[in-house]
């Protein structure tokens, strides 16, 4: 989520940092996300984004070079063009990933959410988007690829509102490049977890979903 963006639309604090307990909690429960940020190093945070691009595990497979754009076609692109997701082959190949997950201000930010020291740390997928708009290629050209566009939206929930309608985990998001209201990228609903996430599920009987 663009917190900046958000913020000045909605009136919501911009983010906090990690020290900041109290409002992280009480700012979560009432809007049902929360923006927390510094939690990695910036130095982490670029080597990240090396292996993101290197590793064989992630980008760093078929003929998908960094600097060149004209290889970031569909062909040899590994993660879902439609959604952008890059689901990982092997986690235990991973560094940084797994580094990130022991960081202690990343950790110690689920801790305040959820309420408890004892977390359950797992390896999920990388979120992936191609730019679309002035991309620069090694010929020196500029064009666009609106082609490489993910899907616009696709509103959903990542928790079962028949089998756990109460609060049951925290998905987390650990952004490695900034976002803002043109380059894409997470988008909430406020609130939603509250009345409004209890009366979906009564109007919309499970036999009548998919």
């Amino acid at each position: 989520i663009n917190a900046e963006y958000m913020g000045k639309k909605h009136k919501f604090p911009m983010h906090f940092e990690v020290h900041e307990e109290d409002a992280i909690r009480r700012f979560f429960q009432t809007e049902g996300f929360v923006v927390v940020r510094n939690v990695i190093p910036l130095a982490q945070v670029s080597a990240t984004v090396d292996e993101l691009w290197e590793s064989e595990q992630l980008l760093g497979q078929n003929d998908v070079t960094r600097d060149d754009p004209d290889s970031w076609g569909d062909a040899d692109w590994p993660a879902d063009p439609v959604k952008g997701f890059l689901d990982v082959r092997d986690a235990s190949a991973l560094v940084c990933a797994w580094c990130n997950r022991q960081a202690p201000d990343l950790v110690r930010a689920f801790q305040i959410v959820l309420g408890t020291e004892a977390l359950w740390v797992v390896e999920d997928r990388f979120g992936t988007m191609r730019p679309t708009v002035g991309v620069e290629h090694t010929d020196g050209s500029i064009r666009d690829h609106p082609e490489w566009r993910t899907e616009a939206s696709w509103l959903h929930v990542d928790q079962n509102p028949y089998s756990t309608p109460g609060f049951s985990g925290v998905q987390g998001l650990v952004a490695l490049t900034t976002a803002t209201p043109t380059s894409g990228g997470l988008a909430v609903i406020p609130r939603f977890h509250r009345e409004r996430f209890a009366n979906w599920r009564l109007g919309h009987p499970e036999a009548e979903t998919t």
